[in-house]
Order: structure tokens, then C-alpha cells, then sequence
């Protein structure tokens, strides 16, 4: 059974720099030397420049030690960039400045003098080549990471009020085609799962824990009058455990039809997959007619819900619940 593919978690994050004239174009060609985008930071980055030449580093070997982009380390040696605090620390770090040194620089833009930037050791001292961050080069290199690089780059290349409000819209598309990635499934196609289940109880074969494929898990969406619903079926030695929005909930009625009313229900907060944020989720779980009611209630109070919140349809556990507690 094909399931849907995980992808990285999507962060709600805004993009901070430091403050020039907005563009209404939103790119900003880097290099561009026009009035609105004024090199701010030229003495600091051309002292990194010098610095790392002295060291004998190529600009990627810098941006490998610091786990920043190459484009990112071109853009503060061109000036267009001041660096955040931190990063800044480690360059000093790893150039042996004086504390503080380019953050003074920085902060004071290109009034500051070149020849006012000191050492702590000789200029000759050769820096170790060990890394300050995790990311080595494999990590850098790999395909995955060069998109997700490509992306900051390009982000980092835009207007602040530009990139805010694109973010929702591109969150909003990603979630979107993630969503259509979805496995599709027909009725009639989750109707011959379900029911071969239920059989299997029956039966008490040992095949009873998996779906008819071997899988325990189902995920995907109904599609039904050309509308596509998520879903996923879940099912293991106790229950079949079926999850829906809470806005489709009217779906369970198919899947009744099939197995019977549900032994209980409950709705709770989730993010799914596709999803930034969270959404309410509806439960129904049909219990395997082999578990005995105890079992049925220690099923219930290891769930993460209150009982008080949990609709159940078993009149049988209701009456244990009623005595246990």
C-alpha cells in the first residue's frame, strides 16, 4: 500500500535583516549598486575579506566552517550584509579577534577605520581547520540541503515586506500539493480492507493484526464527488482505529454501514502531515471482539484524552466504567 511521503516539518518563520529601502520589485540582484540598496557594512566585510585571504580559505571553506550559504558570506564581504550577532562572534572566533571587534564595526557602518581592527595573535598565525558548527561538507552537499539553500539565498535576496507576504501564500501552496499527494483511495476500495479485518476477528486468524496487504497503517483521501477528504485507518491487536477531519465526520456513516456503530468516538487538536497548523481531528474505534471489557477500559485510559471527553457506544464498557470508577 503506497502511503503518502513525509516531508520536513513547515516553519512559520519571518525573515529579519538589517533595514534599507524597501523594493517594489522584491528581488534584489546582489551586487546592485543602486542608491536604494547602498553597501552599508564595506569596511567589515572587506576586513573578513582580508582576513580569511590571509588564512588562505576560499569563501566556501568560511561558509562551511560558519554552517551559513557561500551566497550569504559573498553578500557580507560585498557589504550588503551586516551578520547577526552570533555569526559574528564565531568569525572572531576563528580569525582570533579582539571580542567584539566586528560588532563594533558593523554597528558603526563605514565610518569606522580598517586600521582600527586588531589581532589577538600575529597576522601570520595560521587558523586551525577544524569546524565551529556540525555542518561539514557532506552535510552541505548534499542535494536536499543545496535546494533548501537555493530557497534562503533567494529569500534573503528579497524585501523584508515583500518576503512577509509571500510566505503565507507559499505555505498555503505547499500544503496544498502536499495534500495532493495524498493516496487516493475509492470506497469500494477501503470497504474490501475494513470488512476483510472484521473477518479475520471472526476468524481470529493471524493475519488479523495487518490490513490485507501486511501493512498496519492506511493513509490517504476519499475521493468522492470529485472532493478529496483525509483519512487514515490504523489498526493493531485491540482495535481498528479510523481518523477524519472533524468537518468530514459525516463519513464514518460508510464505514458504520460496513462494521457496525463505532465502540467509541472522540475529537482532539492534531497536525497532520500535510498541515502547518493544527486541526481537529475525529476519532472512531471499532474494538476487536476478542478483547475483553477490562481490557477495552485500559485501552481507553492509556489514550491521550480524558475519559470525560470520550463518547462511547459500547453499552457494556459503560456499565464497567460506571463500576470502576
Amino acid at each position: 500500500m503506497s502511503q503518502i511521503k513525509k516531508g520536513n516539518t513547515i516553519l512559520d518563520f519571518k525573515v529579519s535583516k538589517p533595514t534599507v529601502a524597501s523594493s517594489k520589485e522584491g528581488l534584489i540582484p546582489v551586487g546592485e549598486k543602486s542608491m536604494k540598496h547602498e553597501k552599508l557594512y564595506v569596511q567589515m566585510g572587506n576586513k573578513i575579506k582580508e582576513l580569511r585571504k590571509e588564512q588562505g580559505l576560499t569563501q566556501r571553506d568560511l561558509s562551511l566552517k560558519l554552517g551559513v550559504s557561500l551566497t550569504y558570506i559573498a553578500l557580507i564581504e560585498q557589504g550588503h550584509r551586516g551578520g547577526a550577532d552570533n555569526l559574528l562572534l564565531k568569525i572572531e572566533e576563528l580569525f582570533k579577534l579582539k571580542p567584539n571587534t566586528l560588532l563594533k564595526l558593523r554597528d558603526s557602518g563605514n565610518k569606522e577605520s580598517m586600521q582600527q581592527v586588531e589581532l589577538d595573535t600575529d597576522a601570520g598565525a595560521k587558523v586551525e581547520l577544524k569546524p565551529i558548527t556540525d555542518h561539514s561538507a557532506e552535510q552541505s552537499s548534499t542535494p536536499s540541503n543545496d535546494s533548501i539553500q537555493l530557497l534562503v539565498n533567494a529569500l534573503l535576496s528579497c524585501d523584508e515586506n515583500y518576503v512577509n507576504k509571500k510566505i503565507p501564500l507559499w505555505l498555503k501552496e505547499i500544503q496544498t500539493d502536499l495534500f495532493n499527494q495524498l493516496t487516493p483511495y475509492k470506497l469500494e476500495e477501503l470497504k474490501k480492507y475494513v470488512t476483510a479485518v472484521t473477518r479475520n476477528w471472526v476468524n481470529e486468524a493471524e493475519e488479523s493484526n495487518t490490513f490485507e496487504d501486511g501493512t498496519c497503517q492506511i493513509q490517504g483521501c476519499i475521493t468522492q464527488d470529485e472532493q478529496k477528504h483525509f483519512f487514515s485507518l490504523q489498526l493493531n491487536e485491540f482495535t481498528l482505529t479510523l481518523n477524519l477531519h472533524h468537518k468530514d465526520r459525516q463519513k464514518v456513516q460508510y464505514f458504520e454501514e460496513w462494521l457496525g456503530v463505532c465502540s467509541i468516538n472522540y475529537s482532539m487538536q492534531q497536525t497532520l502531515p500535510y498541515a502547518k497548523t493544527q486541526e481537529e481531528i475525529s476519532h472512531y474505534l471499532w474494538f476487536n471482539p476478542q478483547v475483553s471489557i477490562a481490557d477495552m477500559f485500559k485501552y481507553l485510559k492509556d489514550l491521550p484524552i480524558n475519559l470525560d471527553k470520550i463518547q462511547i457506544k459500547e453499552p457494556r464498557l459503560n456499565w464497567y466504567i460506571e463500576e470502576a470508577i
